[in-house]
């Protein structure tokens, strides 16, 4: 399921011109997570993320604006 969600986000990023998501970051996560059995694991490695992804574009935001 996961691997389809990235598959969709790297379509989007391909087609838009916006970099939503990058194919090495794509299949990075693919592999770190194939290492990660226990989902406590995995849910904190999703939490890292969201919360990189979240702080990166809030700061492109920001830097919009100016």
């Amino acid at each position: 399921m996961l691997k389809s969600r990235l598959e969709h986000d790297l379509d989007i990023s391909y087609i838009t011109g916006i970099d939503r998501i990058l194919n090495t970051f794509a299949d990075k996560l693919l592999s770190i997570l194939s290492k990660y059995d226990r989902i406590k694991d995995r849910r904190l490695i999703f939490e890292c993320i969201s919360l990189t992804v979240t702080k990166e574009r809030t700061e492109q935001g920001y830097r919009s604006i100016e």
